[in-house]
């Protein structure tokens, strides 16, 4: 008898996924939006950044335009240690010429020496201020003159014996310092080669570094390909498996359509046999193992995604690492530059300081040369002044900064005197100059000022001082050796990183792998569902009155299954070349490591090699220093020598004059009338401290002293101010009856005018109080200080030494503050250049353009710059900036050219004229009034910048106005589907629901009829 069958009809439909695949469509346009947005958002941020930069041009332009910035003056002496000036505005430019016949000096007296603590003696001292007055035109010798010759001639005596034995111990001095010289020498020949070897080592380490640190750079550059290879291999993978679930939504759709068609033959139906039955067993059997597999498949997918989760963090973690380690060579390829500029400057610092040392010894030779030749020889006084001008020269050479102008023409001033000293002495003693010659050759085989000037620009260069050269080194190689630390640790977290990525890699493959077998399952599963279809359909056919609609239904199944079938197959084959592409990523992955182990090698090669020649450029720098103190060591012996041999000439000469007699000549003392006689009490308990104290208490002028040698103590006696009016005269009544017989109190006296006793003919020569006399373009002037002041307006002088010829003092326009200011303009300028030159250019090797790239308002500007810069101004002898010094390059930026802007600087004036003229023409006006007018014109209200700048947000703001309409269209678009997928999910429950009823009725009508 024949059975009743009937098909299970489900939704099958994955909602959820097509929802957010239809609601992805809608939200497409974000990215778009999202990408303008970021790139406005960048666009503002540089905006910013022109702003402050502008801003920042016209503060400079404005300090250089203030009248504060060139009203200063400076005072300079061409000999400082005979007279110095201080200066204010009110001084008048110009030169003026000095000449210090005397200083200004205090009366000055000691006691005979006496045992520590014995009594002076009682009596009464009588203390009056006034002025001394020497007949003999010299005061200093008065007490010699009238003291008794006797005295003398011992200490001369003495002073001869001693001067010889010092001549002996210099001479030895002499050759033991040859000796250590010779010895240095050896020494700084051997560190000399040891550091030249220790340097070609670090040059090829520093090469082979660079080579691995390029393939390095190569190999993370093929694993990045490989990595986008992959990536891509994986979309394409999750995009056939996307298909293969379309195609099986789709299957699924179709069959769900077939229960209307078997519906209309269900009466047919009633005839069907048990092979109908079985066919139904069967498919539904067929179904649950393909609904089974496509479980499985999901599972592996999600698995996948996981994996592939962790790939891709591996993969940004390698990225990180290996951005790291490229920012940590770079650091350490700008520690070796600094370091090379420290090792030049330092080097650059010792050639100068010794060139310059050259030249001071060949100055102090010089020297003793004309101090020695013969008073009478041809030539004397020309040779005095050639050396004279010679260590003039010399000091300034010491004292330029090759910065200062003022200290730049001093030192040029110095060697045109110095060759016209030269060039007399040629005149009056051509052997008298050979000699001189022959003594400063070999200072002038080396020019002391240029090597000084390269000194100065090679420290500049490396960002320190000459002075600071060898410490700025020590610095910059401890920076090497901590970058070289850090590439290498560098290395080592790149290197884990590569590890971790590769174990990452391994788990997608493997994961993959398990996606492919489930998808393998699955196909055969499927194959299995279609062959039950197939046979159900063969025994539906049997029904005659629903053969035709269930093979058009079961026809359109057909269709769906092979379109299945063959997503199916398309994700078979993504998931191979996805296993093809991970496999090679693996292969780039191993090869990165190599490359980075490599790397980490040559570091360390790199670093110990940069060791050692810092280790041999120390050995050398001690070497050098070692040989300048050899050096210096034989010069100062040599002078010792030399002084030696003068000191036993001037001892011979003294015991002659201690036997010539006694000077008969006595100083006058006129008594101050603004002064009194100033008595003090002498106890016969008093020592040389308590009558000290005395004198003290009394405020009389007089500044008392007890002084102790270390077993004897002596009173010393100083007029309190300097000037002739301040000395003194010390008179005694000696309680012992004898005044001036230097016994008891009188000890204490001093009253040469008298008789020379007490004070007098202690041994130690007095000296008396004098003003201070110096002549001021030939005009005398005289001061009881040796501070002038008043004579000039805004001038003060305060007087060092006396001179034998005369010091220019020079009073000139200071432009300090406004050459900074100019090199600061400098700086800005050339900031804000760089920046727009960055924002405006296009990358051909990247084709990228920056961010205003063909911007008519960024470029716009950049051209008024350059514009600005190529103008003149009227009103100076100057006209252009180049004129100073302030050259334009090509690309756009600044530099200095320091010799001209040192010569502009000395005509001050005209340099002001250039910046601040105000032509009242925008176009002719100082440069500082353009650059500062231009500079607010930008910041105002409707300035370009300031209009670019709201133009920017105001595009922001309707970019995210955009974005929330495309998110609206997207919720409500989400919203319309959830509402239609849910009225076809219970449609199609209903389905199911008869499907189920007919199910059971068929079974309970065989069961019936069995």
């Amino acid at each position: 008898m024949a059975t009743i069958s009937s098909i299970g009809i489900g939704s099958g439909l994955n909602v959820e996924a097509t929802i957010t695949a239809l609601v992805a469509l809608e939200k497409a346009p974000l990215k778009a939006l999202a990408n303008k947005a970021s790139t406005a958002n960048a666009r503002v941020s540089a905006m910013g950044q022109i702003k402050s930069q502008v801003s920042a041009l016209t503060d400079v332009a404005a300090r250089i335009s203030a009248s504060s910035a060139w009203i200063a003056r400076t005072g300079t002496s061409s000999n400082t240690s005979a007279a110095t000036l201080a200066v204010t505005s009110a001084a008048a430019a110009g030169t003026y010429t000095l000449d210090v016949d005397s200083l200004a000096k205090k009366q000055a007296v000691s006691s005979a020496a006496l045992t520590a603590g014995a009594y002076v003696g009682a009596g009464t001292m009588t203390l009056r201020l006034g002025t001394w007055t020497s007949p003999t035109g010299n005061a200093t010798t008065d007490n010699t003159g009238v003291a008794n010759a006797d005295l003398a001639l011992p200490a001369a005596q003495t002073a001869l014996v001693t001067a010889q034995t010092n001549q002996t111990n210099a001479n030895a001095a002499l050759v033991t310092a040859n000796a250590n010289l010779v010895t240095a020498d050896a020494t700084l020949a051997t560190a000399t080669s040891n550091s030249a070897t220790a340097q070609a080592t670090l040059t090829v380490a520093n090469a082979n570094l660079a080579a691995a640190t390029t393939a390095s750079n190569t190999a993370n550059s093929t694993l990045a390909t490989a990595n986008t290879t992959a990536t891509n291999a994986t979309s394409a993978s999750a995009a056939a498996d996307a298909a293969e679930l379309a195609a099986f939504n789709t299957l699924t759709t179709v069959t769900a359509a077939a229960p209307a068609n078997i519906a209309a033959a269900q009466a047919v139906f009633d005839g069907a046999d048990a092979t109908l039955v079985s066919a139904t067993a069967t498919k539904g059997t067929a179904a649950n193992a393909a609904s089974t597999a496509q479980t499985t498949l999901n599972a592996a997918n999600n698995d996948l995604a996981t994996k592939n989760g962790v790939l891709t963090a591996a993969n940004s973690t390698l990225a990180s690492a290996t951005s790291g380690l490229s920012n940590a060579n770079s650091a350490l390829a700008s520690a070796n530059s600094a370091l090379a500029l420290a090792n030049t400057a330092a080097t650059a610092a010792n050639t100068a300081s010794a060139a310059l040392a050259d030249d001071q010894n060949a100055s102090t030779a010089l020297s003793s040369y004309a101090t020695g030749y013969p008073p009478a020889g041809v030539g004397k006084t020309e040779l005095t002044a050639y050396a004279s001008a010679y260590a003039d020269w010399v000091a300034k050479i010491g004292l330029n900064d090759h910065a200062t102008p003022a200290l730049q023409a001093d030192e040029a001033t110095a060697r045109s005197t110095m060759l016209s000293a030269r060039g007399a002495l040629a005149v009056a003693s051509p052997s008298a100059l050979t000699a001189a010659d022959a003594i400063t050759a070999p200072a002038d085989a080396s020019n002391a000022s240029v090597l000084k000037a390269q000194a100065i620009d090679a420290a500049n260069a490396a960002g320190t001082t000459p002075a600071n050269a060898a410490t700025f080194k020590a610095t910059a190689q401890a920076t090497q050796t901590a970058a070289a630390a850090t590439a290498v640790t560098a290395a080592a977290t790149y290197s884990g990183a590569v590890s971790a990525q590769a174990t990452a890699s391994s788990d997608v493959a493997t994961a993959s792998a398990a996606v492919s077998a489930a998808t393998s399952d699955k196909a055969i599963k499927d194959a299995a569902l279609v062959t039950a279809n197939a046979n159900l359909a063969s025994a539906t056919a049997a029904q005659v009155a629903a053969a035709t609609a269930l093979a058009t239904a079961n026809g359109a199944i057909g269709v769906a299954t092979a379109a299945h079938a063959s997503a199916s197959a398309a994700a078979v084959t993504a998931a191979a070349t996805k296993a093809t592409a991970l496999a090679d990523q693996v292969t780039a992955v191993a090869d990165a490591a190599t490359a980075s182990t490599n790397l980490a090698t040559a570091s360390t090669d790199q670093s110990t090699a940069a060791a050692d020649a810092a280790t041999k450029t120390t050995a050398l720098t001690t070497a050098t220093t070692d040989r300048a103190t050899a050096a210096a060591a034989v010069t100062t012996a040599s002078n010792n020598v030399t002084a030696a041999d003068t000191a036993v000439t001037n001892a011979t000469t003294a015991v002659a004059n201690a036997t010539n007699g006694v000077t008969t000549a006595r100083p006058t003392f006129v008594p101050s009338a603004s002064s009194a006689d100033v008595a003090i009490t002498v106890t016969a308990t008093d020592t040389v401290s308590t009558l000290a104290a005395k004198i003290n208490a009394a405020n009389g002028g007089i500044v008392a002293a007890a002084f102790f040698d270390g077993t004897q103590e002596r009173l010393q006696l100083t007029s309190k101010d300097t000037g002739a009016a301040a000395g003194f005269r010390v008179q005694v009544t000696d309680g012992d009856g004898g005044s001036t017989d230097n016994s008891g109190l009188s000890r204490m006296g001093y009253d040469p005018q008298n008789s020379a006793y007490g004070m007098a003919s202690s041994g130690i020569t007095a000296t008396y109080g004098a003003d201070a006399r110096a002549r001021i373009n030939g005009a005398v002037v005289t001061s009881k200080t040796n501070t002038l002041a008043g004579n000039l307006p805004g001038v003060t002088i305060d007087l060092k030494a006396v001179t034998t010829s005369s010091v220019t003092l020079n009073v000139a326009e200071d432009v300090t503050v406004a050459v900074k200011n100019i090199n600061d303009f400098v700086t800005a300028y050339n900031a804000l250049n760089a920046n727009l030159v960055d924002l405006t250019k296009y990358d051909a090797g990247t084709k990228t353009a920056s961010l205003f790239q063909g911007d008519a308002s960024i470029v716009g500007l950049q051209n008024v710059m350059r514009n600005m810069l190529g103008s003149i101004s009227n009103g100076s002898t100057y006209t252009r900036l180049a004129d100073v010094g302030v050259e334009r390059q090509l690309d756009g930026s600044l530099t200095m050219n320091t010799a001209k802007l040192s010569t502009a600087a000395n005509n001050g004036t005209e340099l002001q004229k250039l910046f601040v003229t105000d032509n009242g023409n925008l176009q002719l006006n100082g440069f500082a009034l353009k650059f500062a007018s231009l500079g607010q014109g930008l910041l105002s209200s409707n300035g370009t910048v300031t209009n670019r700048t709201n133009g920017l947000k105001t595009e922001l703001n309707l970019n995210a106005k955009e974005q929330a309409k495309v998110n609206t269209r997207a919720d409500m678009a989400e919203a319309r589907l959830r509402k239609t997928y849910s009225a076809l999910d219970g449609k199609m429950a209903s389905l199911n629901a008869l499907s189920t009823y007919v199910s059971q009725q068929v079974t309970t009508w065989n069961k019936s009829t069995g």
